[in-house]
């Protein structure tokens, strides 16, 4: 999820002048608040929610080592790494 919205937040940025990290901002709170909602309304849901909330909002994300898998020839075997989380809160 994190790196199919930076290509459409550097995107807008580019062509529309969006201000990223106001939509990094945006992006977080509207998670937040929907996961909040949620629990709130059903309560059975509350631990799937602050463990998706966990997940989603966290100081590091897992994302895909694509370069350490191409120097390894490794087209199947996903190879992964830690990066910071632009949804992680400042």
């Amino acid at each position: 999820m994190h790196a199919h919205l930076a290509a459409v937040f550097t995107w807008a940025a580019e062509l529309l002048g969006a201000d990223e990290r106001a939509l990094w901002a945006h992006t977080r709170a509207t998670i937040d608040a929907a996961l909040t909602a949620w629990a709130a309304a059903q309560p059975r849901l509350a631990d799937a929610c602050a463990a998706d909330r966990s997940a989603l909002l966290a100081p590091e994300v897992q994302a895909k080592a694509l370069l350490r898998m191409r120097i390894d020839e490794r087209v199947s075997d996903y190879g992964y790494t830690r990066v910071p989380s632009p949804l992680a809160a400042d």
